[in-house]
Formats: structure tokens, C-alpha cells, sequence
């Protein structure tokens, strides 16, 4: 499998962390940030293979900052995944029909996570 990279746009400190490590104990190779501005600011030089954003981010939301990576012709193929603590139907509905390729409720489930985001970016 050829190196991955994954952003993970998450303001809490703690599942930034759980993110970032279960991602690298499965080979992953991870860029955190902790707000929009500072994700969509990296991705002028970096290209990850994914990124992961946290729907509810101060300032700039996960949603506006979709909005932006979409405007991007250069990263018009980047699969963006949302994650929230505010689940529901109606938030996961709206995730993916404002284009978002997946979409995870916190807490997230451990066991699958990685998997799941591997087999979106198709490795």
C-alpha cells in the first residue's frame, strides 16, 4: 500500500488524539489541526489523501470548510469525511448531501474507523 495522508480538522485535543492514533497504528500518516483556517491554509502545499473535519469548529465551521475545499480545483478528488457529537438524521442527511463522502458520529467506533476511511480512499 502506498503512504497515506490524512488531515484531521478536530478542535478537542483528545479525539484529535484518538483519531490521529488509531490512524497511524494502521500505517496512516496524519496532519492535525485544530481549526479550519489552519487546515484549509496547509492544504495549499499539502495533498492529503482525505481529510476529516469535525463539523463543529470555532470561527469556521466543518461545513463552510467544505464549501472551500470544494471551490478547489486541485483538490476536487480529496475525499472529506464529517464528524460530530451532534448526531442525528437530519445532521448526517444534510453531511452528505452538502457533499460530504462519509460520515461518522462521535463516539466513533474504534474497531472500524480506520477501515472504514481506508476503504474510501480505495487502498
Amino acid at each position: 500500500m502506498s503512504q497515506l495522508l490524512f488531515m484531521i480538522v478536530e478542535d478537542e485535543e483528545n479525539s484529535l488524539n484518538l483519531f490521529e492514533s488509531l490512524l497511524r497504528h494502521k500505517g496512516i500518516e496524519t496532519i492535525g489541526v485544530k481549526s479550519a483556517e489552519k487546515g484549509l491554509e496547509l492544504l495549499e502545499v499539502q495533498h492529503p489523501n482525505l481529510i476529516l473535519i469535525d463539523l463543529d469548529l470555532p470561527v469556521m465551521n466543518g461545513f463552510d470548510m467544505l464549501a472551500a475545499i470544494r471551490k478547489n480545483p486541485m483538490l476536487s478528488n480529496t475525499r472529506v469525511v464529517a464528524v460530530t457529537a451532534y448526531d442525528s438524521p437530519s445532521v448526517a442527511a444534510e453531511a452528505l448531501s452538502l457533499g460530504f463522502d462519509m460520515y461518522f458520529a462521535k463516539p466513533i467506533r474504534s474497531e472500524t474507523f480506520a477501515k472504514d476511511l481506508i476503504e474510501l480512499v480505495g487502498v
